[in-house]
């Protein structure tokens, strides 16, 4: 069975599967170079397609999402679109096709909203010509984790029992139009996409699953995360957790000037610099159980765009930081001055909220895990996806708190990963295929995007003027790139098919010697990012527990922090001693022979290794635009491939 996976959110892709195995996965921004973006056309299905060499007549179904409130949109519904049938007779949503047209609310009255910077102009001129179908993610009431909307509770009032018995509730039949052929398929809500990628990605037969993004917690608790529990091929959902914690991230990195779509991850790297000086455990748990967080009369430092009957927990939570910090004589003129980012007031509110962020989400699963071991639900590891994942050191903490239960986080647990979960349901919990667990690996799980058009020497003769190419041997590019990281030289990397999600993994990644501590300004200058941000090492798998611990081995997708056993790596060392690492073994190709080779020459067996882009932009995809940015960036001394090595003309 082949299914066409399809999500028309932000961070839009295309997934094939066939009989439970991932074939190809494409991200469209890094096709169409817009970060972030939203929406999908069929141009994208035919790429996927190609690269799996199939076409649209060999596939059988087809599955949907969308980020929560985001429509789904047709620029060519001839090529592309799909309609909902009837309801199913278990599902509670009202069986209206169009719940909600967000993105054309946005272009109409804000269009200065970040999600507007995501639209390219065929998904754009299709929105304002009414060629979508609405938002639907009412799929049914969902209980808030143990008692209604009580969340954070230890109430026990969720049947569970009545809740594992279908996850039909998350889920419509579609009819679609796929380049020109219909095709059936389903229509899927937004967690159980994220919780079926996680479950049917893992390495276990059974698991528990938390999913968590930056939405609000509308009406319906499961718009900002759920309780899933995977049992082989079966996916249930248990509940609506309530949190807004990943929301609340997000707003604060706003407030602090780090931006929106890359502010979550400045302050997750900004947290380490600061203490957690306003940390208040009144603020644990779940805005909807009624916490006892503090309130105070609005501070004059608060942003105008931050009300209380907006973002009620985000509301509180910053007027409790700035009020406290006023009252412990802080100054606050510099919040939110990215050019002061260094000033005590910010640092402890990121760090404040880091802790905030942690112990949220700590109580939150440990409660989930609990309370599902008591009614019996058994579990050989715990899963967790959604855009709240991606905070390594809560991951971190999440491990050396539950030692004895493994845990996954796969590398598409953002909004990227929606397609492949929804195609992998289809297969799994709606035709009941069995699922095995697989070990995860870079092969199986991040290098399923596209196989480069051209490899790097043939790009290079366009280049002929700027580069100079030379052909080499894989062993030979090794010992070559090895040498030139040893004598400093920052080298980009670009091989085979590309990674999924938002980390450089070995395929396209820039490398640089962690040894020598200037090289973190100097590849932060490179990227022109802030001078402060951190960088991550890959290491060699045989080697890892010798130089790191505090962090689940292997570690293949750098979504954990661990901490450096040794200072011998100022470079990739943050200022808690921590590290994002990544795990390498001989499956890995290239990066593993390249850094083979630096542990030969220098007795060290891990490199820096951060994303190939420059600021604002998608990871590159390509051989060209991996050229391009060597010949506009002198501090690259050079680009690898599989054939051999491209190196600036110079004088």
């Amino acid at each position: 069975m082949i299914v066409l996976g399809m999500h028309f959110g932000h961070d839009a892709s295309v997934s094939l599967v066939r009989d439970g195995q991932v074939l190809a996965v494409l991200e469209r921004e890094r096709t169409i170079r817009i970060k972030h973006c939203i929406g999908l056309t069929h141009v994208e299905v035919q790429q996927v397609l190609a690269e799996a060499d199939l076409t649209i007549d060999d596939v059988d179904f087809c599955a949907v999402t969308s980020t929560q409130r985001i429509e789904y949109v047709f620029p060519e519904p001839e090529q592309l679109s799909f309609k909902l049938q009837s309801r199913l007779a278990t599902s509670h949503s009202d069986g209206e096709e169009n719940e909600e047209n967000y993105l054309k609310f946005l272009i109409e009255n804000a269009p200065d909203h970040v999600y507007i910077s995501r639209l390219s102009a065929d998904i754009r001129e299709a929105l304002e010509q009414g060629k979508s179908l609405g938002s639907v993610e009412d799929f049914g009431p969902m209980e808030g984790l143990l008692g209604g909307e009580s969340g954070l509770s230890s109430s026990g009032q969720t049947d569970y029992g009545a809740a594992r018995a279908t996850g039909e509730t998350m889920y419509r039949p579609v009819d679609a139009v796929v380049l020109g052929r219909r095709i059936p398929g389903y229509l899927f809500a937004h967690h159980f996409a994220h919780a079926a990628y996680a479950h049917y990605s893992s390495p276990f037969s059974s698991s528990l699953i938390m999913t968590h993004d930056g939405s609000l917690p509308g009406a319906h608790g499961y718009l900002s995360g759920m309780v899933f529990h995977g049992d082989g091929m079966a996916l249930r959902p248990i509940a609506g957790h309530w949190l807004s914690v990943a929301n609340l991230y997000e707003r604060v990195a706003v407030l602090l000037g780090l931006g929106y779509d890359t502010g979550a991850g400045k302050l997750m790297g900004l947290a380490p610099y600061g203490e957690p000086a306003f940390f208040d455990s009144r603020f644990v748990g779940n805005w909807h159980a009624g916490m006892s967080a503090p309130d105070y009369p609005r501070h004059p430092a608060m942003p105008s765009w931050l009300t209380e009957d907006w973002h009620p927990l985000n509301y509180r939570w910053v007027n409790h930081c700035l009020t406290t910090a006023q009252v412990k004589g802080y100054d606050l003129t510099h919040l939110g001055d990215p050019a002061m980012i260094m000033e005590e007031i910010n640092r402890d509110i990121a760090a404040s909220t880091q802790l905030l962020f942690e112990e949220t989400m700590l109580a939150a699963t440990d409660l989930a895990l609990n309370e599902a071991k008591a009614v019996g639900l058994h579990s050989d590891g715990l899963c967790i996806s959604g855009g709240a994942a991606l905070n390594c050191p809560t991951n971190s903490r999440l491990y050396r708190n539950h030692r004895d239960l493994p845990i996954f986080v796969g590398p598409a647990v953002h909004d990227g990963g929606l397609s492949i979960g929804a195609a992998l349901a289809v297969y799994h919990e709606i035709f009941g295929h069995s699922f095995t667990p697989q070990p995860p690996s870079l092969a199986a799980n991040a290098f399923l995007g596209l196989t480069p058009r051209s490899n790097l020497g043939e790009a290079a003769k366009g280049f002929q003027s700027n580069v100079t190419f030379r052909n080499l041997e894989a062993r030979t590019v090794a010992q070559k790139v090895a040498q030139m990281l040893v004598d400093d030289e920052i080298v980009g990397v670009f091989v085979g098919r590309s990674e999924i999600g938002p980390r450089a993994l070995g395929h396209r990644s820039i490398l640089a010697n962690p040894l020598h501590k200037a090289n973190w300004e100097r590849v932060n200058v490179l990227k022109k990012r802030e001078f402060w941000r951190p960088f991550a090492p890959a290491v060699l798998l045989s080697q890892s527990l010798t130089w790191f611990d505090g962090c689940q081995i292997p570690s293949e997708f750098m979504l954990f922090n661990a901490q450096n056993r040794s200072p011998a790596t100022p470079a990739t060392m943050h200022v808690d001693g921590s590290a994002r690492i990544q795990t390498v073994d001989e499956s890995d190709g290239l990066i593993f022979e390249i850094l083979t080779r630096f542990f030969e020459l220098t007795g060290v067996p891990l490199l820096m290794n951060t994303s190939f882009n420059g600021p604002g932009e998608p990871i590159i995809e390509t051989a060209i635009e991996g050229l391009t940015f060597l010949i506009e960036n002198p501090m690259l001394s050079a680009v690898v491939g599989d054939d051999g090595i491209a190196t600036r003309v110079t004088g």
